[in-house]
């Protein structure tokens, strides 16, 4: 046993001090206790060099001494000369030095003299002080009263894995502590698991509501060993916060190591009310490459989830970083009414959200050299300023199953480009590219209407500058325009294939349409000449009706290939040529009833109409030059051709001019030279 300091000042029982007077121990038998000037064992020595067993008062009457303590031991003093004086007479100080140790029972010394009692009443503290430091289950915290009522015990609901045996270093595997602290906490109704340190850890089991595993910092890791599942949670109102969920090897090892996985086991049973945030998934580290920390399965996944959010969480560099899957086929097993605030996907292999079964949502994500930013089913939900860049495959690609609302609302000025491509799940393979041009994106919108006549949507619009940005339908996105860069009377035909381009006819009065019709191989359709501007945004729309035969193809503005409604960034500047054209085989006819090139001015909220309501109808007003003979060239329905060279005949006619009429044919216009009244 260590050496015990005992410290006093000798006193009379009149208060007394008595300096050089000198204390000593002895057991019950009257031998000397050996007594040490400090802790480390050195003895008492008096002025010729001897070794003594007692120790002197200072001037102030104050003696200390270090002995090994033992039941039956007496304190006794002495006066200057050695001799032991009366302590019943005159002192207070002859008593069981080994009350004052707290190595005697109590009730061994509760029947001492008055002047015993304040000793008495200090043994029953320490003994009191013992249960509290007790780890017996009445004892320890369970003694404290709270002035709220009830224990400090009943009031702690959180563990430590460090409790139940965890190590805490991130090698140990501390699976069956952490396993055993989880367990306490069901045990109790719930609680918190509280995290501190790094932890190895696999497949791990949360059956019971109402726990939260949280860390204090993302310095607080779980390290999931390599090919498991580090947490499969079965109950509701279970919360991941404040740690980092990494994984033993990387996401290219193979092993299907995964992070967190939520479910029930059931199809159509739901596992929900959740509440996970201030979470990095995987390991952050410098470049796209794989790193270690990455989950080669997946990060997190839900499975059948109800009432769901997730805020400011990180998803870095694994196969997938986030899934909403399912327990089974039925229609019914699928994530809804999620919620997503501040999340990040970055450097996924696969897909930063794979989100196959997720309806009826909201989500502000953020995703970035992924495979694919976002998977995710059109399903009544919202894209709230997401932003997707540098992805390899795709920024978003979404599918639609049943007609379902899709509103993204994007307000920061992203300054990129979004153009895609999809097509419906349910057969509906006519949808065309959408997309929409860089810009000042705070107030615009997006409008997607199904091909199989269902109501408009307007959309916000989404950022991305991946090699495939953000799928859905067909639509025209509404900006506000320009003037209409193209001249009707401009027009002229292609000219590829048999007669010069004489498949293009030209403005058809009768039709209210440009005509493009021919029986040619490869014929072509119209073109004219106009001057943009490299990286200006433009749109161009056209209405067209195929009569017959192969229908146009394909719109060019020098050599940017468009989509009508859908604005682009021209590549080059200057004189560029405007062609709407299709390589035809066989005879064929189409019409072309408006056509509009404008450059993109402004955003414009205003609903979507129609294209025809919005462009008016293109007439010929092209001057053409007099000639003094009906002329052979292609002439335009309606076009008026003035004589150069008129003169009057026998009947005192002149002809002024010819006229192109729907029937295709030329007409000589004629004026009287006789005034009326002749």
């Amino acid at each position: 046993m260590a050496l015990i300091k005992y410290t006093d000042v000798i006193t009379n029982t009149r208060g007394d001090s008595l300096p050089d007077y000198r204390v000593q121990v002895v057991t019950s038998a009257g031998a000397a206790v050996d007594i040490y000037s400090d802790g480390s064992g050195t003895r008492f020595r008096d002025a010729s060099g001897n070794v003594v067993n007692y120790s002197t008062a200072t001037s102030t009457g104050k003696v200390e001494f270090y002995w090994t303590p033992a039941e039956g031991q007496i304190l006794q003093t002495l006066d200057t000369g050695g001799t032991l004086v009366d302590t019943d007479a005159d002192f207070a100080d002859k008593y069981v030095l080994g009350n004052l140790a707290g190595e005697v029972p109590q009730d061994q010394v509760a029947n001492l003299p008055t002047d015993l009692a304040s000793i008495n009443s200090a043994v029953a503290t320490k003994a009191a002080i013992a249960d509290l430091a007790s780890t017996d289950a009445a004892k320890g915290a369970s003694l404290i009263k709270r002035t709220q009522g009830g224990t400090v015990q009943a009031a702690m609901q959180w563990v430590v894995p460090e409790d139940h045996g965890a190590v805490g270093d991130g090698t140990t595997d501390d699976s069956t502590a952490m396993q055993a602290a989880i367990d306490a906490l069901e045990a109790r109704g719930g609680g918190k698991l509280l995290l501190a340190s790094s932890y190895l850890v696999g497949g791990l089991t949360i059956d019971a509501p109402n726990i939260v595993v949280e860390g204090l910092g993302r310095d607080a890791k779980i390290i999931v060993k390599d090919g498991t599942t580090g947490f499969t949670v079965s109950e509701d109102f279970v919360h991941f916060r404040s740690l980092t969920l990494e994984s033993e090897g990387s996401m290219t090892d193979g092993l299907g190591t995964n992070g967190i996985l939520y479910t029930k086991g059931a199809t159509n049973l739901s596992i929900g009310h959740i509440y996970n945030y201030d979470l990095t998934i995987g390991r952050e580290s410098p470049g796209n490459a794989a790193g270690p920390g990455g989950f080669s399965g997946v990060g997190i996944e839900y499975r059948n989830a109800l009432d769901l959010t997730m805020i400011a969480c990180f998803h870095y560099k694994c196969a997938t970083g986030l899934k909403f899957g399912r327990n089974g086929t039925n229609s019914a097993d699928f994530s809804t009414t999620v919620q997503m605030l501040n999340c990040y996907f970055i450097a996924c292999a696969d897909y930063g959200i794979d989100g196959s079964y997720l309806y009826r949502s909201s989500l502000n994500i953020i995703g970035e050299y992924n495979g694919v930013a976002i998977r995710i089913n059109i399903g009544d939900f919202d894209l709230y300023r997401c932003y997707f860049e540098n992805n390899t495959t795709a920024g978003g690609v979404l599918t639609d199953v049943s007609g379902q609302d899709i509103n993204n609302y994007s307000h920061p000025s992203l300054g990129v480009n979004t153009v895609t491509r999809t097509r419906s799940a349910i057969g509906n393979t006519s949808w065309f590219t959408s997309g929409q041009t860089s810009g000042d994106f705070y107030t615009k919108r997006q409008g997607i209407q199904s091909t199989w006549g269902r109501d408009t949507k307007y959309l916000a619009g989404i950022g991305t500058t991946s090699t495939t940005g953000l799928s859905f339908g067909t639509g025209v996105v509404p900006v506000k325009r320009g003037p209409n860069l193209l001249v009707p009377s401009a027009w002229e035909g292609e000219g590829n294939g048999s007669g010069g381009g004489a498949e293009f006819v030209g403005w058809v009065g009768s039709k209210g349409a440009y005509e493009i019709s021919g029986a040619l191989t490869s014929a072509r359709g119209m073109r004219q000449t106009v001057t943009v501007t490299a990286g200006q945004t433009y749109v161009m729309e056209w209405v067209a009706e195929n009569v017959s035969g192969a229908s146009l193809t394909t719109a060019r503005v020098g050599t940017d290939t468009v989509t009508s409604g859908v604005p682009f960034t021209a590549s080059a500047s200057g004189s560029v040529v405007v062609k709407l054209f299709g390589v035809q085989s066989g005879a064929h006819e189409n019409l072309v009833k408006a056509i509009s090139l404008a450059q993109v001015d402004a955003i414009d909220t205003a609903q979507v109409a129609e294209l025809q309501d919005r462009l008016s109808t293109p007439r010929p007003t092209r001057n053409l030059p007099p000639v003094s003979s009906a002329p052979t060239y292609k002439m335009a329905s309606g076009e008026f051709v003035p004589n150069g060279n008129p003169t009057v005949d026998g009947n005192n006619m002149v002809i002024f001019g010819w006229l192109r009429t729907g029937a295709g044919t030329t007409v000589p216009l004629y004026v009287s030279t006789v005034s009326p009244a002749t």
